[in-house]
């Protein structure tokens, strides 16, 4: 969903929308987004929930981390 409350399909532009309002990834994703990436973020994404059993032993069980104050 968009800052103005516009709701962004996932398999149409969200993954760059999410790309273009994170500070770290903004101009990935204002690059993508003038470029119309967005098939290829939908692809990666699908590759990677295709993937996602053996991704997931990656990430450790238990609590997420804290962040400190």
């Amino acid at each position: 969903m968009r800052l103005d409350g516009t709701p962004v399909p996932g398999d149409g532009g969200g993954g760059v929308v999410l790309l273009v309002y994170l500070r770290s990834t903004r101009r990935i994703g204002k690059l993508l987004r003038a470029m119309h990436g967005s098939p290829l973020i939908d692809a990666v994404d699908r590759l990677f929930a295709r993937h996602r059993g053996r991704l997931g032993k990656l990430v450790p069980e238990g609590p997420a981390p804290h962040r400190f104050p």
